[in-house]
């Protein structure tokens, strides 16, 4: 069977390339390509569902292209990567991320975002991060001493406290 090109009136030898595109010959070169706005809202299903924990933020905007394992979902611009809620209202500053106050990750919706610092967004959080919630609700040890930037010390996963680390070592070293 032999393919139509495009423009018949062509030489298909020097301005074809021998790629089909829906079985028409496509010519080589450069073609205009959608804009980057075009293209994430092309991928935006706007008539999600409703949170049913907080159905007072309405319809979640959802992310139909492309996603990481975690659900997340991700786009390409200029051959970097970014996350569609990073695209579409900007990346946080360092300490802050961006929380789902729907709880859906794929959820694009600016009005379903809220800025927050990690600690708050596990404080919020469900599932997996309950233990870590537990712990992020501790702020003192059992003596009493607070967990605080010069006081705590990481010791694997686990906070410690330097103040009863001092105290137990002085009483080592007394016997």
């Amino acid at each position: 069977m032999r393919m139509t090109p495009l423009v018949p009136a062509v030489d298909r030898g020097t301005r074809f390339s021998g790629c089909r595109e829906g079985g028409i010959f496509m010519p080589t070169g450069v073609y205009p390509r959608p804009s980057a706005s075009d293209r994430f809202w092309a991928k935006v299903n706007k008539t999600g569902p409703v949170p049913d924990h907080a159905p007072h933020l309405g319809n979640c905007w959802l992310w139909t292209g492309a996603k990481l394992t975690a659900g997340y979902g991700h786009f390409s611009v200029d051959g970097r990567l970014w996350l569609t809620h990073h695209f579409l209202i900007g990346k946080p500053a360092p300490s802050f991320v961006w929380d789902h106050l729907c709880r859906v990750v794929s959820c694009v919706r600016p009005s379903h975002l809220d800025l927050v610092t990690q600690r708050e967004n596990i404080l919020r959080g469900v599932g997996p991060t309950l233990l870590q919630r537990r712990q992020a609700q501790i702020t003192h040890c059992p003596q009493w001493h607070e967990y605080d930037e010069a006081n705590t010390y990481m010791h694997g996963a686990n906070r410690q406290c330097r103040a009863c680390h001092r105290e137990k070592a002085a009483e080592r070293r007394a016997r």
